[in-house]
């Protein structure tokens, strides 16, 4: 059946399904102001979802989504300047886009092929090269809350690794950046040579490099409320995680409180908020 609603234009293929499990297309029409190709895309996924970011406001309505994707709990977020859907699909399967003169073509793949962003550190900043970068997309990250900074993209470059550090994680995308940021003093600027993430205070260094930058954005233990986060790199973080989680678990019930706050201060600096609070509640529990 052909669909032409709000701003889709598309063939479903299994409308009965939940999640459909055999390839569908559609079509996602662009408004005559507007050039496809001058579009940028960023595709990613976060647990069971896939995200397709497009750096323009289209027209594109959650109803007609989900009628012709066949998928009750696809949806479509709008924000200024942007347009995000949002699919679940099962592991294995991963949205591609193509560019047509007036419209994306939406398909599903079990693998994609894009071109890896080289990337390099530089005082106390990370340069993603890429040469067709687009719209930086600021939203919140689904599982997290947090700030999510999407890098679109005019061609099919991307970041796939996870790579992390004390303040901001990259979720592996099939096209673009993706970058749960701590908050937001961090920022993702496009540059004429790719990306740049980077502390929004210019003496705020993140701390990455080589030699390594040991920056004031988490450097605040002289600060009332502040908290001295480990200056390591990412697998020395790692290895501190398991060396305070021993000590933690070795420690008498009643002399575990500065074993606990060194442990809540290493996962914080990995960005596991969530885990760094349990810790803490299991600490305010014995005491």
């Amino acid at each position: 059946m052909l669909l032409h609603i709000c701003g889709i234009l598309a063939v479903s293929t299994e409308p009965s399904l939940a999640i459909s499990t055999k390839p569908y297309w559609f079509r996602i029409l662009v408004p005559n102001n507007l050039a496809p190709s001058q579009i940028g895309q960023a595709i990613f996924r976060e647990g069971n979802y896939e995200y397709i970011v497009l750096a323009a406001k289209l027209p594109v309505r959650k109803f007609a989504l989900r009628q012709v994707t066949g998928i009750p709990d696809a949806t479509v977020v709008h924000l200024p300047g942007a347009t995000v859907l949002q699919i679940p699909l099962p592991l294995g399967q991963d949205i591609i886009t193509t560019v047509g003169n007036s419209s994306f073509h939406v398909d599903i793949a079990k693998s994609i092929a894009s071109k890896a962003m080289p990337v390099s550190f530089n005082k106390g900043a990370i340069n993603l090269k890429c040469d067709r970068s687009a719209a930086v997309v600021s939203m919140s990250d689904p599982r997290t809350g947090r700030p999510l900074l999407v890098g679109t993209v005019l061609g099919s470059c991307s970041i796939k690794s996870n790579l992390s550090g004390p303040g901001y994680r990259f979720i592996p995308a099939s096209r673009g950046i993706a970058v749960v940021a701590s908050s937001d003093a961090i920022t993702l600027s496009p540059e004429p040579s790719g990306f740049v993430l980077q502390a929004m205070e210019p003496e705020a260094r993140l701390p990455i490099g080589n030699p390594f930058v040991k920056p004031p954005l988490t450097d605040v233990s002289d600060t009332p409320n502040g908290i001295n986060l480990p200056q390591y790199g990412i697998i020395g973080l790692r290895r501190r995680l398991g060396i305070e989680r021993v000590a933690v678990a070795e420690a008498p019930p009643l002399d575990r409180r500065e074993a606990t706050f060194r442990l809540a201060r290493v996962m914080l600096a990995l960005d596991m908020g969530p885990e760094a609070g349990a810790a803490l509640d299991r600490l305010a529990g014995i005491i």
